[in-house]
Parts: structure tokens; sequence; C-alpha cells
């Protein structure tokens, strides 16, 4: 993989994220080539805000799997990689200025990050408090799976690609943005609904 030139795809998933949208794609914009973002149907600013700062901005009403969602961003893309990024994380300032290089220097087809969640009190916090995720998969050999909690599947191994191809940046964490306690309640809420 060294020598090649690396192009880097974010991928964003809104829904209402007026108040976090903007400073999550102004924080991806400098270090990626293109931004995506699929907006599930929301009825603030979201649109608005995000067409200023994205390449595209594809609307389509949320079909219940975030899984679902997140391929078809990978499939939209152009770029083999694809950093893939919810409104209210944030990535490590450091990862992003070197990400291109980390990548063409690891053979492997996912990395993984640890997240450190701002709010205490959110229930995958209290569930898992080594929250790690899988963001940024290179799209020729990985998709998701699982409607809610999605991870990332790989077409070689035929199971979690974080078990086959994987490298863990433990030295850059992501940041998980605190919400409003009505705004978790109500995600919370979606995502029971959703598992059950």
């Amino acid at each position: 993989m060294a020598g090649n030139i690396i192009e880097v795809t974010a991928c964003v998933l809104t829904l209402n994220e007026e108040n976090f949208i903007e400073d999550c794609l102004e924080h991806l914009k400098r270090y990626v080539n293109y931004i995506l973002v699929l907006d599930g149907g929301s009825t603030d600013k979201t649109f608005d805000i995000a067409r200023r700062h994205a390449n595209a901005v594809i609307v389509r009403p949320f079909r219940g799997s975030f899984a679902d969602e997140r391929n078809y961003l990978q499939e939209m893309a152009i770029t083999n990689w694809c950093l893939h990024c919810d409104a209210d994380e944030r990535f490590h300032p450091q990862f992003l200025s070197r990400m291109k290089e980390i990548i063409s220097t690891s053979n492997v087809h996912c990395f993984r990050f640890p997240r450190v969640n701002q709010d205490k009190t959110y229930l995958a916090l209290l569930l898992n408090p080594k929250d790690h995720q899988v963001r940024l998969v290179d799209r020729r050999y990985c998709y998701w799976v699982r409607p809610v909690h999605e991870i990332v599947w790989s077409k070689i191994a035929n199971k979690p690609a974080d078990q086959y191809s994987v490298k863990e940046l433990s030295d850059y964490p992501i940041t998980h943005l605190k919400r409003p306690n009505h705004i978790r309640k109500a995600m919370l809420n979606r995502w029971k609904t959703l598992s059950n």
C-alpha cells in the first residue's frame, strides 16, 4: 500500500443535527478529499448547514438500519477509504493530520478507535466503559451489518473485520459529545425500538 495516493471520503449520517453538524464537517474538511452526508429527513436546519460544507448531501428517509445507511454512503463514495463520523463525534486532530500516512503505512482493512463519552449517563458507557468503534474502513473489503449498534464485516474472512484485519489507534481517541438530556433520551428510545 505504501506509495499509493490515499484519498478519503468522510461519510456522515444526520437526522436533526443542526446543533452539531457544522462543527462536525468543519473539523473534517481540511483532512478528507470528499464529504458525503446522508440525511434521514431532518426537520431542522441540518440540510441547509450541511450543504454549505459537504460535497454532496443526499436526503433519504431513514429506513431503520444504520448499517444500511453506512453501506449506502460507502457505495456513493468515489474513494476506497471511508471515514465514518457521527455528528456528535470528533476525531483527534493529530489523527486527522496523520490519517493518510497511517493508512499508507498500515496493511489493514479498517481502523478502530477508543471513544471517550463526555456524557457520563450515556447507556453505552455504563454497559461498556471501554467503548471502541471502527470508523475508518476500506470499502473494497468491508461492509456494515446489524441495524442498530452496527459493526464492520470482512468480505474476505466472513467475520467481524476488527477480528481479521484491523489496527487499533489507541493514541487517538474519538470524543463523543454530550447531548441535552431530552435528545439523548429520545435517541435511546429510538435505538431500543429499532433493536426490538
